[in-house]
């Protein structure tokens, strides 16, 4: 029985190859977008799951609310830890966790190593953390000071066998040896690193260079620059604990506890990859944006299973005689439907193997275009081949069910006199294509709007001008040269201007607290940008009061201030220029002598906040050059013939500020790229869906096309008498989804502050792209049947 069901299956399908091809292209296209979206959702759902502890981990983030904005960051001082561990029985172990603002020069055997993604962390780091270590003990590797412990990648590339015990030398000063080697960090964990090094050898190292005692680096509550981590594992009310933490931090900072407002907080580490707005943390995930894909995932999945009914159906006539004479010869309905399920779990089984081939040339496509590291595993943990099986069958039963029981109801007495027996449900079909283009257009909708979105974002005046720079992190051997560095790149025609600082704009700045003696506006806490007398004319920011810092007043380097506009708007200063304010880090009283044009220093995701602007050079780590509008090419070549003259050892690093700045956007155009994609998918199998649905009309209607042929009609008084139907059904999908368009584009502009005015003509735009692709599709089917001979659809009349 199962062979001449097989063998029924194979011929119904060879003989009608089109139709085949049709089904089995949509049902491919349907299972590989949902599979994609599983691999996506899948990966960002594993963030930190490889950790052992990872129910137990927890990330400390200092909080704050003022004028009805919480304000969260990842730092905290470096003797913020020790206090911890030293106060709470709770806490088993604690490591801080930081990148080095500095770049040092790594070299091994007079071979120069990359230290990008050299971070800073405890001895308990490998314990608390589970990156595997392929040699070396967890237990030991950061134990020792001026230790070091490296990536796989990097122990294979400059070490020739085991890469134990061998000597790093760092800065030409000091030797570090190799007590460890961890297999790469997996894609899915917030921590990027390839080489730690121990907080203690960091902190021998200030004190040669800064003459700051070593212990006194490792407990200052002053400068808040590292991330620290807790093992807790038998705390009963984290809440509570966060609460007793944020006390006694406050107290030992001799300032006043209050217990009523907004606490720092104990973040679980499986929540940081989905926690937004916290400084000094990476682009994180959104798992409103997985909710989002999910759904679209399923829609197109769904599209394709309502394309197959309607495809199936409308060859049903073409069938009919056959079950009639099935039915007479003895067939039960069962064994009819179990015929034509059979029939669709062929066509499924190949749609799977296509899809199996689009996966593995969309995956990489999908990878290049978002920056992800999807994998496609067949066998083996986290295999992708039971969730391709159970997708396909599910489709199988969705997609086969309707015409199953469809073709299987049909009566022998009337499909063998010619009649289907049967009208079919064609308010269903309808539904199914509203449904379809509904979706089409929501879709497209979405990805107009992103794409309006982004050209805003590249085209708004940001306040400063980020084209042809570049920014560096020099080793501290160059500092002491600094300014003769900068005459001497200065002095070439093709360096327009260069600028010391801590940062650039599009990089998470720093805060400082401040006071303003004299005053009664209270301390508080302030974005800063350190920077020299070449900062504004670096970045071209404006002045709209007062003067620039300057060396012609001998003062300027620690009593002159700056502040943007928004700072002077939140003081509510009404004369800022000569207004006292003070860091809080030893600096004198100082004054406000200018007041800077308000400029995005952060992304456009974020309103403009208060900046103080400063001259501190302790506290500068960037350089940055603005080159002339000239050769790229040969300006990057004088850069680096200064560089190599000042610090031959130190490989030449650098970074485009144009593109730090779109960085900060790569999300959301990721979601713009993704909703294209799957946009022009829907289109796609909507489009086939309506291919369908005309077919199955036409083929219901073929006598009256050549009754009214016969009575005069021309081609184009068909097409339109056919085409008109299927346009209102278009026209419905558009106008029930608009309201929901408009809803999801609202609430995803929500997450910029300063956003692009949508134009209502962007929703007609969108439906009647629609429209022209929907008749398209519905023409071809409707020129073919209206230049049908009408003898021949009327000769058994």
């Amino acid at each position: 029985m199962f062979k001449n069901y097989l063998l029924i299956a194979v011929r119904n399908l060879s003989k009608n190859l089109g139709y085949t091809s049709i089904n089995v292209i949509g049902l491919a296209i349907g299972l590989a977008s949902c599979l994609l979206v599983t691999l996506y959702i899948r990966f960002e759902l594993s963030y930190e799951n490889f950790h052992n502890n990872k129910d137990k981990i927890y990330r400390y983030i200092p909080r704050g609310e003022r004028d009805g904005l919480v304000r969260m960051q990842t730092f905290a001082p470096a003797g913020f830890g020790p206090l911890v561990k030293e106060n709470f029985r709770e806490v088993e172990s604690f490591t801080r966790f930081s990148t080095m603002d500095e770049r040092p020069l790594l070299k091994h055997n007079e071979n120069v190593i990359d230290a990008k993604s050299l971070v800073l962390a405890d001895p308990e780091f490998f314990k608390i953390f589970s990156f595997k270590l392929i040699e070396g003990k967890a237990e030991s590797a950061l134990s020792r000071p001026f230790t070091i412990v490296i990536s796989k990648s990097i122990a294979e590339k400059h070490f020739a066998g085991s890469a134990l015990g061998k000597i790093i030398r760092y800065d030409n000063a000091y030797d570090l040896e190799v007590t460890g080697v961890f297999e790469d960090v997996p894609a899915n964990s917030h921590l990027k690193f390839s080489y730690v090094v121990p907080f203690e050898s960091v902190a021998k190292i200030v004190e040669d260079r800064y003459k700051i005692p070593a212990h006194q680096f490792l407990s200052s509550l002053d400068a808040w620059n590292y991330s620290t981590y807790f093992y807790i594992p038998n705390a009963k009310d984290i809440s509570d604990l966060a609460k007793r933490i944020d006390k006694k931090f406050t107290e030992a900072r001799k300032e006043e506890f209050d217990a009523e407002a907004l606490g720092d907080w104990l973040q679980p580490l499986n929540e940081i990859h989905f926690t937004k707005g916290i400084r000094g943390d990476s682009a994180n995930g959104d798992m409103n944006t997985i909710f989002i894909f999910s759904a679209i995932a399923i829609m197109i999945l769904l599209i394709a299973c309502f394309n197959f009914m309607n495809l199936s159906t409308a060859r049903a006539i073409k069938r009919s005689k056959e079950v009639g004479l099935r039915k007479v010869m003895g067939a039960i309905r069962y064994q009819l439907i179990k015929q034509f399920l059979g029939e669709t779990l062929v066509l499924v089984l190949i749609s799977m193997v296509l899809c199996i081939i689009l996966l593995e040339f969309l995956v990489p496509l999908f990878n290049s275009l978002i920056g992800q590291q999807l994998n496609v595993v067949y066998f083996g943990k986290n295999s992708i081949l039971w969730v391709i099986v159970a997708a396909g069958t599910l489709t199988g039963l969705i997609a086969g069910s309707y015409p199953a029981f469809y073709l299987s109801s049909f009566t022998p007495a009337k499909v063998l006199k010619g009649q289907t027996g049967v009208a079919g449900n064609a308010g269903l079909r309808k539904v199914l294509t509203v449904m379809q283009f509904g979706v089409a257009t929501f879709l497209l909708i979405g990805t107009l709007v992103v794409s309006l979105q982004m050209r805003f974002i590249q085209n708004t005046n940001l306040g400063f001008n980020k084209e042809n720079i570049i920014y560096m992190n020099p080793p501290a051997a160059l500092w002491p040269k600094v300014d003769v560095f900068k005459e001497t790149l200065i002095s070439h025609n093709n360096i327009k201007s260069v600028s010391v600082s801590n940062g650039t704009p599009g990089m998470e700045n720093s805060t400082w607290r401040y006071d303003f003696p004299g005053t009664n506006i209270p301390e508080r806490p302030m974005n800063t940008l350190i920077i020299d007398y070449d900062y504004l004319n670096t970045y071209g920011l404006e002045l709209i009061e007062g003067r620039n810092l300057s060396k012609e007043f001998a003062t300027d380097s620690l009593e002159a201030y700056l502040v943007n506009e928004a700072a002077v708007r939140d003081l509510m200063i009404e004369k800022p220029i000569g207004h006292p304010i003070r860091a809080k880090d030893g600096h004198p009283v100082g004054r406000i002598v200018g007041v800077v044009k308000d400029f995005h220093y952060r992304s456009l995701h974020r309103a403009i906040e208060p900046l103080v602007l400063r001259i501190d050079p302790g506290n500068t780590w960037c350089i940055s050059v603005r080159m002339g509008t000239g050769n790229l090419s040969d300006n990057l070549k004088t850069v680096e013939r200064v560089w190599r003259q000042f610090q031959p050892d130190y490989p030449f690093t650098y970074e485009f500020l144009d593109e730090t700045i779109e960085r900060q956007y790569r999300a959301d155009q990721n979601t713009g790229i993704l909703l294209t994609s799957f946009t022009i998918l829907a289109i796609l199998i909507a489009c086939l869906g309506l291919l369908g649905l005309t077919s199955f009309m036409t083929e219901q209607r073929k006598k009256e096309i050549g009754i009214r042929k016969v009575l005069g009609a021309s081609v184009s008084n068909i097409v339109v008498l056919l085409s008109r139907d299927f346009s209102k059904l278009v026209l419905i999908g558009f106008l029930v989804v608009i309201p929901l368009a408009w809803y999801a584009v609202q609430k995803w502009l929500e997450n910029f502050t300063y956003k692009t005015e949508i134009n209502p003509l962007i929703y007609l735009i969108a439906g009647m792209i629609i429209g022209i692709i929907a008749w398209l599709s519905i023409a071809y089917q409707s020129i073919k049947a209206a230049t049908v001979n009408p003898t021949e659809t009327l000769r058994n009349e």
